[in-house]
């Protein structure tokens, strides 16, 4: 058993709780005036724009309580502009994911060409490699923000395609090839790190007198 001590380092804790619904003549009369019935609702079955007159949509959105919804993960009532709208979106945050790392790459590489060439005074290779440092950082960051947006996004568009029971255009596409499963976006950004801790090692070295040698 968990004591409160073991819980310090969790922000959040759920508890889920599973019912059993046996439904007979004993129920209560008060119970039947709030429940007028009881229905197995899956994601499938719902229709997010309470119009749509499909027999696999049996359920309106508005016909479940809000808190209920919560747990369907369901975007708001998003209609099909904003949906292509979030979807030219999403194909923004996708580019700028990878525009961020080439653009970092081209930067590094005229800075360490500043700070390796011979007959550069020391003022300029400390100056590169502060920039360095910071352009890595920076790149860091940025490829981390545009890669949360665009997967929040896909996350919203696949729920949202799920609904209307379209063909799935934003879902993740898995694979058994073991090299095409890695993660493209974990792997810049070890190699922006590498840039990083290369920048702090420049300046290091820089300070030691080892390019003066």
């Amino acid at each position: 058993m968990l004591n409160l001590q073991d819980l310090r380092h969790f922000t959040t804790q759920y508890i889920a709780l599973s019912y059993e619904l046996r439904l007979n003549d004993s129920i209560k009369p008060e119970k039947k005036e709030q429940h007028s019935e009881y229905q197995w609702v899956g994601l499938e079955d719902l229709d997010p724009d309470n119009t749509s007159n499909n027999q696999r949509t049996s359920v309106k959105k508005n016909e479940i309580h809000e808190y209920t919804l919560t747990y369907f993960g369901l975007p708001s009532d998003m209609k099909e502009p904003q949906y292509q709208i979030l979807n030219s979106r999403r194909d923004s945050f996708n580019n700028l994911v990878w525009q961020t790392p080439v653009l970092s790459l081209t930067a590094q590489a005229f800075l360490f060409t500043i700070i390796l060439a011979d007959g550069t005074p020391q003022m300029g290779r400390v100056i590169a490699a502060i920039l360095s440092f910071f352009a890595a950082l920076m790149s860091l960051h940025l490829l981390y923000k545009h890669r949360f947006m665009e997967k929040n996004i896909a996350k919203t568009l696949h729920t949202y395609e799920n609904i209307k029971n379209w063909y799935s255009i934003n879902r993740k596409i898995m694979t058994p090839n073991w090299l095409l499963s890695q993660s493209s976006y974990k792997l810049w950004m070890i190699l922006l790190g590498i840039f990083l801790a290369a920048s702090v090692f420049s300046m290091i070295l820089i300070f030691r007198g080892i390019f003066d040698c």
